[in-house]
């Protein structure tokens, strides 16, 4: 007698099926770890937060980048060297820093009481660590100069980022 052979078409089949199983314990396994992570609006939730948080230490970095010594800790006196016991300093509440939203009201005011700034199209942004950022057009260059010195001036503010932009007048 002879050898029953299998012949190459159940060996596809056999492997079709194989992939199709494959694919559907997959899908069932994503399906489930999907539903412990709060369905697809979970998992979207999680990488919009996970985005957000990965575009601010960016802009933290940008913004440290950018320094421009403006928010330098000042100095400290240098301690003594001297064995003599010191008393404790009382605690002090740490001092509050406004929020941003406070912070770009005190700046659009700062703008709205200048005469030549009230007429700009300059928008005002600002962060939870004191930093300010202006967009917009100005004029001409000084104007862009101004301003910074104007916002540095605004109690509270650390640094400042200026995307201003010098709009050139039309000749005529």
């Amino acid at each position: 007698m002879g050898r029953a052979r299998r012949g190459p078409s159940n060996s596809r089949t056999g492997t079709l099926l194989l992939v199709a199983l494959g694919a559907v314990a997959g899908l069932a396994i994503g399906m489930a770890l999907a539903d412990r992570a709060g369905g697809v609006s979970g998992l979207l939730r999680r990488t919009n937060r996970r985005r957000d948080r990965d575009a601010e230490r960016a802009r933290d970095a940008e913004w440290e980048a950018g320094w421009d010594g403006l928010d330098a800790p000042p100095d400290d006196d240098p301690l003594e060297a001297d064995d003599t016991p010191h008393e404790a300093a009382a605690p002090t509440a740490a001092p509050t820093r406004p929020s941003a939203e406070e912070l770009e009201q005190r700046v659009l005011e700062v703008f709205r009481n200048d005469p030549l700034l009230a007429t700009r199209n300059v928008d005002i942004g600002a962060d939870h660590h004191g930093r300010v950022e202006l967009t917009g057009w100005v004029e001409e260059r000084r104007e862009v100069e101004y301003a910074l010195t104007l916002v540095r001036g605004v109690p509270e503010v650390t640094g400042v980022v200026s995307n201003l932009m010098i709009r050139r007048r039309a000749a005529g």
